[in-house]
């Protein structure tokens, strides 16, 4: 009773891995990274070239885009230009409006307060 079986021995999880050997890794490895086929400094050239210039659908794309963007903000500006007369006249008539409701406000608080006097 109390003592440890002292029979079996105790390896580190470090002591197993060297006894079990080197793992197999699955996937690239360093020396098949190495390994692999690289592109000439031609290619190279080429294809930064070729990012350089872009795609010609892209630009003739983003151009038919920029034409249709500056009708659309033409005919905008001259919606609101044209409207603009009409605005303003609303907000005046707003305003006169708002006048006229103060004015009367402002009357009869002071019509209440002077009659509970």
């Amino acid at each position: 009773l109390g003592k440890q079986d002292t029979c079996v021995a105790y390896m580190t999880p470090i002591a197993m891995a060297r006894w079990r050997g080197a793992s197999q890794s699955e996937g690239t490895t360093i020396q098949g990274y190495l390994n692999r086929p690289r592109p000439t400094l031609e290619e190279v050239k080429k294809q930064l070239q070729n990012k350089k210039e872009g795609s010609k659908a892209l630009t003739e794309f983003e151009e038919k885009m920029k034409q249709i963007w500056t009708k659309e903000l033409k005919n905008n500006k001259e919606k609101a230009l044209s409207g603009n007369v009409s605005s303003y006249k609303r907000k005046e008539r707003t305003k006169k409006k708002k006048k006229k409701s103060c004015q009367y406000t402002s009357k009869e608080k002071y019509i209440k307060s002077y009659s509970k006097k």
